[in-house]
């Protein structure tokens, strides 16, 4: 008898904590949003043409895969709107990057798509540029997204400091690469 009424206190224990814990993820954002801003070594236009080409975001942009082993379907323009990279690898999975919606010089707006274990994933992903000089240019990047009930409502946090360390790594490396060109054709 005593094991009985010690399991239905555990019961009534795990219950109440998950009761709580649904309550608690209730009142927690629904989305998620990560922000970084560099100063890039290049004007406006310049910037601009790094970003708004895939092909050479995946020389700097860690959220693009870039592996040997990595297959990539390209489709749309080369750049501009409707620019997409499909990706499919092992050690990335299945996901796609498509250019959405631009201002010219200024904004840049893309989804990032990725599939996992039946599940999809959609990142708006807003890239805005500010001349400070006329070599220079200011970058915020700002990537959003929902998150599931109730789990991800508790990873929000973490999610958003690992998208900004990627974000921030990408950025810098955008500051340094090499070979940018001179002028944009």
């Amino acid at each position: 008898m005593r094991i009985n009424k010690s399991l239905r206190y555990i019961f009534f224990g795990i219950t109440i904590f998950l009761i709580g814990a649904l309550i608690i993820a209730a009142f927690k954002p629904d989305f998620f949003s990560a922000e970084e801003d560099e100063t890039i070594p290049l004007n406006q236009e310049n910037t601009f043409a790094e970003i708004i080409n895939l092909e050479k975001q995946q020389k700097w942009n860690t959220l693009i895969p870039n592996s040997s082993e990595i297959i990539i379907t390209k489709s749309g323009p080369k750049t501009g709107v409707g620019s997409k990279w499909e990706w499919q690898d092992k050690k990335f999975g299945h996901g796609a990057i498509e250019i959405t919606n631009i201002k010219q010089n200024r904004i840049i707006e893309a989804t990032i798509t990725t599939f996992a274990n039946d599940e999809i994933t959609t990142m708006k992903c807003i890239w805005t540029l500010k001349a400070e000089t006329q070599r220079t240019t200011e970058v915020s990047w700002e990537i959003r997204g929902d998150l599931g009930y109730p789990i991800g409502r508790f990873m929000a946090d973490r999610i958003e400091d690992l998208l900004e360390a990627e974000m921030e790594n990408s950025l810098a490396e955008l500051a340094y690469i090499k070979g940018l060109p001179e002028k944009v054709q």
